[in-house]
């Protein structure tokens, strides 16, 4: 891995700013290499560092001469990026801390207390807790340097922070356990038992858990919330999350971690209310993720799809096709979710199923045909595979294409990718139907089809609705 390289290609306009001003106070020298380094590593994908050295220093360059200008300008970038973020309130305690030590170190101990304070003070405000648990720590030595003896109150604040240090690392531990879990078997069926049931004790050490500090309570409900997705019970995540989340979303979050926290509550929430099928509660408070997200801008790349996600998710099951066409237009606008094979995949899905609805289906069968030429999509889940497969058939017979519709229908059940049962009972009265006429298709849609109780079983499951493709189709027939 080459660091300069992933920092060159990762800085803003402003983080170049402070670099240049920072490099410029340290030497003023005209030829400045560091900055024509700087310049080739952004704009070269490929990194040559040969070639590189040559540009800067001729063909006879230095190889350790090179190699010192790449370690400066790397050390360079750190120092001027994190000089810059000092007022930033999660610095400010590290900062205070690294000032203490400075002067803690040149026995200046009135100097060093005095930053010594601040650090604590800091720290607890931030829920750095181990931090805190330092400064106390220090705090405690430094009383022999001073007059003055309060190391009664210092213990107290001691004892406060080591519980809270011990409570969140116990949270976060268990938190980032069920993670791992999940990422291991790809399904909330295969989680261990044992830890949901250590997950569950961890969390009934806290009797009163709205009494901690904001960003432990936050992460306190989050563990909550994953143990209630693995029990499937999503009412609970309701229950529990709806009552709290307006007083979390007006207490303005100072830090990343708690807006961090206040979004990751929010999209638990929203996700029950679709799996809860309480689409109306979706699209109520779908807004106030989108707030959220413009209101802090550094979550938007981390949290930006799960909006779309739910919100179209919910004006479809809500009949609001065109609303949620507009929104997919606007996902595909964005530059940082339209690369992401995922989010495509998403998109061109629910498109097409818009575009089905609102009636136009030659635009529809275009964004399933490119749908299809993307390699991720050869890559994803089968289930997700085979429906695309069957709305493609669908809505080709809808326009008329009965030759090719039947023709992939048959291919469709030969194939290695296995439908699902009501998926495959569909695709059986297709066969039927190929052999009829189109007054006898009519007919047996009208008497076997839309009657049929196993095509309405699993509507949660289908992409475009069995049913209503059915009276549609038969509608459409004279």
């Amino acid at each position: 891995m080459n660091i300069l390289s992933l920092i060159a290609h990762d800085l803003t306009n402003e983080e170049l700013r402070h670099y240049r001003f920072y490099a410029q106070r340290r030497n003023r020298n005209e030829e400045r290499k560091d900055w024509h380094l700087l310049e080739l590593y952004r704009k070269n994908e490929v990194v040559d560092d040969d070639r590189f050295r040559r540009a800067l220093y001729g063909e006879e360059g230095d190889a350790n001469t090179y190699a010192r200008l790449k370690n400066r300008l790397t050390e360079d970038l750190n120092k001027a990026l994190v000089a810059a973020s000092l007022k930033e309130k999660e610095f400010e305690p590290w900062f205070y801390y690294l000032t203490f030590q400075y002067y803690d170190l040149r026995n200046r101990h009135t100097t060093a207390y005095y930053y010594l304070k601040k650090t604590l003070a800091k720290a607890e405000a931030c829920g750095f807790y181990d931090l805190a648990v330092i400064a106390c720590h220090s705090l405690l030595r430094s009383q022999r340097y001073r007059s003055e003896k309060r190391s009664q109150a210092v213990l107290e604040r001691l004892k406060s922070n080591e519980k809270f240090s011990r409570l969140r690392r116990s949270l976060e531990f268990h938190s980032a356990l069920l993670e791992e879990e999940l990422r291991r078997s790809q399904n909330l069926y295969g989680v261990r038992k044992i830890l949901l049931a250590k997950a569950q004790q961890a969390l009934k050490k806290t009797k009163d858990p709205a009494a901690l500090p904001p960003v432990l309570n936050m992460l306190w409900l989050k563990l909550q919330c994953q143990i209630l997705v693995f029990n499937h019970d999503y009412t609970g995540i309701k229950n529990l999350l709806e009552p709290r989340m307006e007083g979390f979303l007006k207490r303005e979050a100072s830090l990343q971690e708690e807006a961090d926290l206040q979004a990751t509550l929010l999209i638990y929430l929203l996700n029950a209310f679709t799996l809860c099928e309480d689409f109306d509660a979706v699209t109520q408070h779908s807004p106030q993720l989108e707030a959220l997200l413009q209101k802090k801008p550094f979550l938007a790349s981390r949290y930006r799809f799960f909006y779309y996600q739910t919100t179209v998710a919910a004006f479809c099951k809500t009949g609001r096709f065109s609303e949620a066409l507009h929104l997919i237009h606007q996902m595909e606008g964005e530059k940082e979710l339209s690369v992401n094979p995922r989010y495509l995949i998403f998109a061109a899905i629910n498109k097409a199923l818009c575009l089905f609805e609102t009636n136009r289906l030659p635009e529809a069968l275009k964004t399933l045909a490119r749908l299809k030429t993307m390699e991720a999509f050869k890559e994803t889940d089968e289930r997700l595979q085979v429906q695309a497969e069957i709305m493609e058939i669908l809505l080709r017979l809808l326009v008329g294409d009965l030759d090719y519709g039947f023709h992939r229908c048959r291919q469709l059940l030969r194939d290695d990718l296995m439908p699902e049962p009501d998926d495959k009972h569909l695709l059986l009265h297709l066969v039927h139907i190929s052999k009829l006429n189109l007054r006898e298709i009519k007919r047996y849609l009208l008497e076997k089809v839309i009657p049929d109780p196993q095509i309405r079983m699993h509507e949660d499951r289908q992409v475009i609705n069995y049913h209503r493709w059915a009276v549609r189709w038969a509608e459409s027939l004279k």
